[in-house]
């Protein structure tokens, strides 16, 4: 019995399977399990899977066996740590009664003879009569596990994290008003159709910069998920969550996150490729934290081999760009310049991801700007970056770009312009997200700004921004920072 090979249990089956998965591999001594399906093959797989994480396992189908006699002679010869029983269905009714009744009487000596877990596999409308027929062998079950599958499964919206960061504004915006009216005529019940939206509804939040709002949804969609046994769903939005987490600098409750509540349920539900994207996020925050190799590991042997083995072209061209980032970080520019415009850019264009292009362009215009060509730089922030996020929506971006235009501006002799964009339109919108590390580099570079303009002048305030700016680097943990802003402390002070 070997598992299909693009099988999938049912996400409504996940936190059934993860619970089911978790005792078998904890649980000692005999065990019975009372297993519902109502779909021979898909409990033919579900067995698969359970029998690949271990081997030490068998299955019983007493199509073959045909009695209980034989099924007990076939247990006894069973040296095994599982043991699969199924198809009493196919009995006769006479046979099937004189089997409940031999449970029933000999449990004390299946228990003996199994020693381990007997799994035993039923129809829906053979639970209640085990349950009256054997009623002492049902009151030595551990669990009954339910994998029924509904005979019209709910349709479900799936929501796509690039199809909804490249929307427009005032479509995301009009999907908001649509999702909120919808949630609020609906039951207080929980249900997935609600969970489903209260989850888009986060994400919609957060690629408007609506952190606070964001955060509150997820949890929502979360708590729901959780409420319902949905184990899958609940590990994705979580995972979405720390995205949002990491995004707010709070690394250390995006890792626990992610080590702790995501990674074991996608690695237990075999969810690869979702795994291999919250391995990116744990290699995003090394790499903001300076630890470079540990995530280019990530990066080579984590995620993009598994992005190529599934053919998810825009995937692999975004790991490929996280991996040039680190180049840029070691001061290798060409190669880093080069993966983004042949690895990068012509995907994005040629699936219309605007928002992806318009962040590898931006990438591209941070070499540019670093090695003095202020022109080409500029021209690619105004024209190719700030337009794009503008109608998307995407404030932290637009900020970012603005502090970035500033640089530049000072650079050439445009002071007064460069202070006014930092003060005005970059730092109060990274105080309105809680972005703490954008936050602490604008009060930085804000900072610098001012000293380099008049010292003796902005003596309080450039001391206050950057005691601010250190305090944030050390709750963030960020090595390079502290000793970035340390050293800039000490130029100020001589």
């Amino acid at each position: 019995m070997a598992e299909d090979k693009d099988w999938r249990p049912a996400a409504e089956h996940s936190g059934c399977l993860l619970r089911l998965q978790r005792l078998l591999e904890r649980a000692q001594g005999f065990r019975l399990l009372i297993l519902s399906h109502n779909r021979p093959k898909y409990r033919d797989n579900l067995i698969a899977r359970l029998r690949e994480a271990q081997p030490d396992s068998a299955v019983l189908d007493l199509r073959q066996l045909g009695s209980l006699a034989a099924f007990e002679d076939a247990l006894a010869q069973q040296q095994v740590r599982q043991v699969h029983l199924l198809n009493l269905e196919s009995l006769r009714k006479e046979q099937r009664q004189d089997f409940f009744k031999g449970l029933n009487y000999h449990r004390e000596h299946i228990a003996r003879t199994c020693g381990g877990f007997l799994l035993v596999w039923l129809p829906e409308h053979l639970i209640a009569k085990l349950a009256v027929e054997a009623a002492d062998f049902w009151a030595w079950r551990e669990q009954v596990f339910d994998f029924i599958l509904p005979k019209e499964p709910e349709k479900r919206r799936y929501t796509s994290l690039v199809d909804t960061a490249n929307l427009d504004r005032s479509a995301k915006q009009k999907r908001i008003h649509e999702i909120k009216e919808f949630l609020s005529n609906s039951s207080d019940q929980a249900s997935l159709t609600n969970a489903d939206l209260k989850e888009e509804l986060g994400i919609l939040f957060k690629s408007i910069g609506e952190y606070e709002q964001a955060e509150y949804m997820m949890k929502e969609a979360i708590k729901e998920y959780t409420e319902l046994d949905e184990a899958e769903s609940c590990a994705k939005t979580k995972f979405v969550l720390a995205s949002l987490l990491t995004a707010k600098g709070d690394y250390e409750q995006a890792m626990k996150l992610l080590k702790e509540q995501i990674l074991p349920v996608l690695r237990q539900l075999k969810k690869d490729v979702e795994e291999a994207l919250a391995m990116g996020q744990v290699a995003d925050i090394l790499e903001t934290r300076g630890k470079l190799d540990e995530a280019l590991e990530i990066r080579k042997k984590k995620e993009l081999p598994v992005y190529k083995r599934f053919g998810l072209e825009r995937l692999k061209a975004f790991a490929m760009g996280k991996i040039a980032d680190i180049l840029v970080a070691r001061g290798e520019f060409d190669k880093a310049l080069r993966i983004w415009r042949q690895e990068g850019l012509p995907i994005y264009e040629r699936l219309g991801d605007v928002r992806e292009k318009a962040v590898t362009m931006g990438r591209i215009a941070d070499v540019l700007q670093f090695r003095g060509q202020f022109d080409e730089a500029l021209k690619i922030r105004e024209q190719e970056e700030l337009p794009v996020y503008e109608r998307l929506g995407d404030i932290r971006e637009q900020a970012v770009t603005k502090g970035k235009i500033a640089d530049i501006l000072w650079f050439c002799g445009h002071a007064d312009e460069a202070l006014r964009i930092r003060e005005q339109e970059v730092l109060p919108v990274f105080e309105h997200l809680g972005d703490t590390q954008n936050l602490m580099f604008g009060r930085v570079n804000f900072a610098i700004l001012l000293h380099d303009m008049d010292t003796i002048a902005n003596r309080v305030k450039i001391d206050k921004l950057l005691r601010l700016a250190l305090a944030d680097a050390k709750r963030l943990k960020l090595p390079r920072e502290i000793e970035w802003i340390e050293s800039i402390m000490q130029k100020v002070a001589a």
